[in-house]
């Protein structure tokens, strides 16, 4: 388990070597904070007196500082309501002074503005029609007008680059308004001109990673401050863990046989819970709200990424407490690479986790000794195969958009987007720096009859929006490692096609319609089996050799980078490239709690291994 210590900074009026025994590892830390439920509302004070945690494996002065402990509470972002004491405002961002009244601090918070391109009048750039000819040009003529055409060109194209820039959307904030700044606490060391250094904490608002700064009524202050009262004695103040997956019931189903079963999705999430921004406690289980009951600031891409993994997540986990002894079987089918071989002890080949269906023909003393031996099977194999299994089937784009509760938020998040896009084409419009597809944009609504406040999308724009919405998330978190790729088996893909309603079929993009790859979520319980058979081989390979006490394996079970790396090298469609460390660390301490592996030094070993 990692060590955790606080980073140096303020004092803290309490002791914090029990707080950080008691808390979870910091992978988990790192996966806990990164939910839209870890967003600490507090005060400008408790800024300050947080304490940051880093492993003491990472260095101790420029190691990354992702975790801050509130009392007893770890968070990254925080949400704070103050008045505007200042406003610097610079190139690409802007500095906000915050002052929430207490008398005890200021803190800055800086907004990263986002950055749009921009462009003069396309109509001052754009090139002059040639007048009608009425007569036929000479070859003389026509030379001088393609040298004509060729200098316009030129000239055009040098305009057009010049006219290129870095244009940020300030926000209209000025000193006095009461702000409402939801950021992530940012802390780093600054040389003085003596050469000693200091640390510096702030706050970083950037909308890409679900931050914002809006003027609020000054009374939400006073409900701001009544609430982070409340919340310091009953949530901050208590014994901190990561709620635990809900139980799930006794008479489920597959996600994708059954869609009516998406409906339940309040196995995992309380339709009236509160905003995802402030915290929800229920018998100690935080839980998502409604989408309906979001507020337009956390209608982003972000918002939905949380909503779309915590339901991936959960379904997943779900499927595979049902599916029990067809585990291996359903995870054969799903991955090729894992019908591979590995060496037992004994030198013979099996396939991990697997029963095998052939035996020796067993010695009977009333078998005829003179018949001819046959293959013998086994009578549990035979029923274990004729048990129908529970198959642990991909997601789709198709598939997410059939559950009730996504759909519903990607519409919202799509809505909400086009709305501040009509916004900022407006702005451009009305400053002069409009763009050529905003001037487009203009003409098409006027051509078609239609006015220039009508921007509403249309039932065909909105789906399509929609769908780019799901595949941009998922290829997010791919990147980051935090699922694969997997192509449909036949039968799924034929599911995936009944899925789909035919009077909705009409309004939807046929990309969704031929879905061919599914994606899946990489949590414990599924990662953990197909990393079992990785540390056995690996066990027998080192059993076989003799090794020098200077070598890292000696006295060390598989590590963690071990795992990784050979998970990486993993098959050959390249789907376990982009694998996260933090997954695979997760995956070795769940098996370890569960009690199928057990520590030996830096790594892991299977229980049952000597």
């Amino acid at each position: 388990m990692t060590t955790l210590r606080p980073s140096p900074g303020k004092g803290q009026p309490y002791t914090l070597s029990s707080v950080t025994d008691s808390l979870p590892p910091l992978a988990t830390l790192l996966t806990w904070v990164h939910r839209p439920q870890a967003v600490a509302r507090c005060f400008v004070s408790d800024v300050y007196q947080m304490a940051s945690l880093v492993s003491t494996t990472e260095g101790t002065s420029h190691s990354s500082r992702d975790v801050f402990l509130l009392n007893r509470f770890p968070c990254r972002m925080v949400e704070l309501v103050g008045w505007v004491a200042g406003v610097d405002n610079k190139e690409a961002s802007m500095v906000v002074t915050l002052d929430d009244g207490d008398g005890q601090a200021v803190l800055p918070i800086t907004v990263r503005l986002s950055q749009a391109k921009s462009v003069m009048q396309s109509s001052s750039l754009s090139p002059t029609k040639a007048p009608t000819a009425t007569h036929f040009s000479t070859a003389q003529e026509r030379k001088k007008q393609r040298k004509a055409a060729a200098v316009a060109q030129s000239e055009l194209k040098t305009a057009k680059t010049q006219a290129l820039g870095k244009v940020y959307e300030r926000k209209d904030v000025r000193v006095g308004d009461t702000v409402r700044v939801v950021g992530k606490v940012d802390e780093w060391m600054r040389r003085k001109a003596v050469g000693s250094g200091e640390w510096v904490r702030q706050v970083v608002v950037e909308e890409g990673t679900g931050g914002s700064i809006d003027v609020v009524d000054p009374d939400e202050q006073y409900i701001h401050a009544a609430c982070v009262l409340r919340l310091h004695e009953e949530v901050y103040s208590q014994l901190f863990t990561v709620p635990a997956l809900p139980a799930p019931p006794r008479n489920g189903s597959s996600l994708i046989s059954s869609p009516a079963k998406s409906t339940l999705w309040s196995d995992g999430f309380d339709a009236s819970s509160e905003a995802v921004s402030e915290l929800s406690m229920d018998g100690g289980e935080l839980r998502l709200c409604d989408p309906k009951k979001l507020r337009s600031s956390q209608l982003t891409d972000v918002t939905f990424r949380q909503y779309l993994l915590d339901y991936m997540n959960q379904e997943t986990t779900k499927v595979i407490r049902e599916a029990g002894a067809s585990m291996p079987t359903s995870l054969e089918s799903l991955f090729p690479e894992y019908r591979g071989r590995t060496t037992s002890r004994k030198g013979k080949e099996k396939a991990p986790l697997s029963i095998t269906n052939r035996h020796n023909t067993p010695a009977y003393p009333d078998s005829d000794p003179d018949a001819t031996p046959t293959v013998f099977r086994s009578r549990k194999a035979r029923r274990l195969a004729s048990t129908p299994s529970v198959e642990i089937e991909p997601f789709t784009i198709a598939h997410l958009l059939a559950v009730p509760h996504l759909q519903e938020l990607a519409s919202l998040v799509v809505e909400s987007e086009a709305r501040k896009e009509e916004r900022r084409r407006r702005r451009r419009i009305r400053d002069g720096f409009a763009r050529p597809r905003d001037l487009e944009i203009e003409e098409e609504r006027r051509r078609s009859g239609r006015g220039s406040g009508e921007w509403r999308l249309s039932d065909q724009e909105r789906w399509s929006k929609m769908e780019r919405l799901v595949a941009w998330v998922i290829r997010g978190v791919a990147e980051e490692g935090g699922l694969v790729q997997l192509q449909m088996p036949h039968q799924l893909y034929a599911k995936s096609m009944d899925l789909i309603d035919t009077q909705d079929r009409s309004r939807r993009s046929m990309k969704a319609v031929h879905e061919e790859f599914g994606y899946l979520p990489l949590p414990p319980p599924l990662l953990f089996p197909l990393i079992v058979s990785h540390i056995q081989q690996e066990h027998a390979l080192r059993a076989n050799i003799i090794m020098r006490r200077s070598d890292p394996r000696c006295g060390n079970g598989m590590t963690v980078d071990e795992v990784v790396s050979r998970l990486r090298s993993w098959g050959e469609e390249g789907r376990w490239e982009r694998l996260a460390e933090w997954t695979v660390r997760e995956a070795l301490e769940w098996g370890e709690d569960i009690g199928e592996l057990r520590k030996v030094g830096n790594g892991w070993w299977i229980s049952e291994s000597d």
